[in-house]
Formats: C-alpha cells, sequence, structure tokens
C-alpha cells in the first residue's frame, strides 16, 4: 500500500506530462500546416500592396467550407487543380480579411492568387500568397487588421511609406492592435486634385479622344451661319457636362461596350446630316443633346479607367467639366479658324462639306461595326 501510494502521484504527472506533449505537438503541427505571414506596404500616394502567404493545401480546405457550390476534396485535385482553384476562390478568400480604418472597412480593389513555387529539392521557396492592391485614404490615421482563416499566432509586417516598419504578432483568430497610419501619406491640396482632373478630361479629348474631335467637326460643318454653330455647340457642351457631373457625382459606371457603340454610331448620324441636311434645322437639336449625353457618360467612363475617383466629388466633378470645357473649346476654336473664312464660298460644301462628311461616315462606320463585333 505504501508503494501504490507513493506511485500514483508519478504516474499522474507523467500521464499529464504526455498529455501536454502531445497537445503541444498537435498545436505546433497545426501552426506549421498554416505556415501563415501577412505583409502591408504602404506607397506615398495611399496605395497598399497586402500579402497574405500560407500552405496551399490549408487554403484550398479552409477556403472550400465558405464556397457553397464546392463539391471536391482537396485529394482529388493535382497541383494545377489546386492552384487554378485557388485562383477562382480570390472572391471569397478577400470576404476573409477586413481593413478596418478610422471607423470604416476599406475593400480591396483587386485580389490576385500566387502559387508556391517548388526548389529543385523538392522544398517550398514561397507558399501560396493572395495580393490585395487597393487605396487608403489620404487622411487616414489608424487601421485595425482582421484574419479570418487561421487560429494560430501569426506575424504581421507594416512598411510604412516613410520607411518605418512594424511588425505584431496577431493572436490567431483576433483583432490586431491599432496600426498607426497616421503621416505617411502625401495630402493633394484642391490646387493638386483640380489640376489632376482637369488635365485627365482634357487629355481625354485631346488627343486619346478621336470620336469626340470628330463629333464636334461634324457640328462645325452642319450649317454656315456662326449663331447656328454657337447653339449647336452649347447645347452639345451642356448636356456631355450633365452627362459627365451625374456619372461623377453618382460614381455611375456605364457598360463599356454600349457606350462605345453609341459614341460611334452618333459620329455617322452627324455626317449623314452634313450630307443630307443643307441648312440648320431646329429638329436637329434634340439628337445633339443625347450624343452629348452619350459622349459625355463615355468620357466619365474613361476617365474612370485611368484613374478611380477617390477625392472630394464636388471638386472632381468641377475640374473633370473645366477640363472637357477646355477640350471642347480647343477643338471648336481651331475647326472655326480652319472653316470660317471658307463657308461663305460658293465651293464650300462640295469641296469641304461633302468630303469631311463622308470621311466622317466613313470613320464612324468602321468604329460602329468594330464595337458591334467585339473586335
Amino acid at each position: 500500500m505504501t508503494w501504490t501510494s507513493a506511485a500514483t502521484p508519478r504516474w499522474r504527472v507523467a500521464l499529464a506530462a504526455v498529455l501536454a506533449a502531445v497537445a503541444l505537438a498537435a498545436s505546433l503541427r497545426a501552426h506549421d500546416s498554416e505556415q501563415t505571414q501577412v505583409t502591408l506596404d504602404f506607397a506615398p500616394d495611399g496605395r497598399f500592396d497586402l500579402v497574405v502567404s500560407n500552405d496551399a493545401n490549408w487554403l484550398l480546405l479552409r477556403l472550400e467550407r465558405f464556397d457553397p457550390q464546392s463539391q471536391s476534396t482537396i485529394g482529388s485535385r493535382s497541383p494545377a487543380d489546386r492552384d487554378a482553384r485557388l485562383a477562382a476562390l480570390s472572391r471569397v478568400f478577400v470576404d476573409r480579411v477586413v481593413l478596418f480604418v478610422d471607423g470604416h472597412e476599406v475593400r480591396p480593389e483587386s485580389v490576385t492568387y500566387q502559387a508556391p513555387v517548388r526548389e529543385a529539392n523538392g522544398e517550398f521557396a514561397r507558399n501560396a500568397a493572395y495580393h490585395l492592391r487597393g487605396w487608403m485614404p489620404p487622411a487616414a490615421r489608424s487601421l485595425r487588421w482582421y484574419y479570418g482563416l487561421v487560429v494560430d499566432p501569426y506575424p504581421l509586417a507594416v512598411r510604412r511609406a516613410d520607411g518605418r516598419e512594424t511588425f505584431e504578432t496577431v493572436l490567431g483568430d483576433a483583432w490586431s492592435g491599432p496600426i498607426d497610419l497616421a503621416g505617411q501619406f502625401v495630402v493633394p491640396s484642391r490646387w493638386d486634385v483640380t489640376r489632376r482632373y482637369a488635365t485627365l478630361a482634357l487629355a481625354s479629348i485631346l488627343p486619346r479622344g478621336p470620336e469626340h474631335i470628330l463629333f464636334l467637326l461634324g457640328l462645325l460643318l452642319l450649317g454656315p451661319a456662326s449663331r447656328v454653330w454657337s447653339v449647336r455647340l452649347a447645347v452639345f457642351a451642356v448636356a456631355l457636362s450633365a452627362s459627365l457631373s451625374v456619372c461623377t457625382l453618382g460614381s455611375i459606371e456605364m457598360p463599356r461596350r454600349p457606350l462605345e457603340l453609341l459614341v460611334a454610331l452618333s459620329i455617322v448620324w452627324i455626317a449623314l446630316e452634313c450630307l443630307l441636311a443643307r441648312r440648320p434645322r431646329a429638329r436637329q437639336l434634340l439628337p445633339i443633346a443625347a450624343a452629348g449625353l452619350v459622349h459625355g457618360a463615355s468620357l466619365a467612363r474613361q476617365i474612370l479607367d485611368t484613374s478611380p475617383f477617390r477625392d472630394d466629388p464636388v471638386l472632381v466633378t468641377l475640374a473633370l467639366n473645366l477640363g472637357a470645357a477646355g477640350g471642347q473649346l480647343a477643338v471648336a476654336g481651331v475647326g472655326l479658324l480652319c472653316l470660317a473664312s471658307y463657308a461663305a464660298r460658293g465651293w464650300y460644301r462640295r469641296r469641304i462639306v461633302v468630303p469631311a462628311s463622308i470621311a466622317l461616315a466613313c470613320a464612324g462606320a468602321y468604329w460602329t461595326f468594330v464595337r458591334a463585333a467585339g473586335v
């Protein structure tokens, strides 16, 4: 009895030690399977590049649970199929991370999958990774980060635009601590914003807007009277400005292909009007206004693709209208200088209006065919 009572505590201690070792080994294996690493890089203009790295098989196992359409298992996939599936699951992954900035979520604008790289000896030189890119508000001050897939601690490295680096160990399924963002971004002045977007709108007409230029030239060819010129140009400019403003303030993204097709058709219409109508008519103002709406929406889409609107929308709208008006005035001014002195000549229509209108019709018809065919 003396031996038994003395030995019992030893067995209990040994059993507890074995259980603790098993639990620790399981925890280490789980953490090793995740292999989570997160880096967040900022640029002075507010761009960020977030890289979340994990073991590819572990990522697939976790993400498949969040996709209701998933019906396959990891074991049935080759590495190539696995990577293709992980690329398709990018839309699921982006919902598992949160960037909470100054009380509001900032969503990445793009996410791409990067397959793991294996060295010649069979070891992995780099795990699978998702690259999430987007923009931070220039006045951002504080960030909290959350990754909703992991359960074990993982490192988070933040590289600020001013060169400062911070490192934090995030405790698995938990929020990071507050991360200081203040003072690293270049906050543009109102003048800088105005100049930037006015220049974008101007460049979208001169020289990157041949469709807008040709339509404006068609308006100048449509009748010789200077008073009628000014009315047509004013109607088109007002309609274009209204459409551009609505698309900008409302952040409306019109479908690209229908817009481009309608712009091409507007050039065909103005060319046919120049050929068939020998004198200005009031009925032409309504189609001109409709063309202005289409050209304004197309211009907004073109600028939006070049530089998404991230600044004060009212200031951006005013700047875009200023640049668009400048481009239209430049085209109309040059066109008037070239045509006004010949408009009263007897041969003006035969030698200038008709050949130029045929050229406009050919250009518009070509663009219409190409865009309708999706070439």
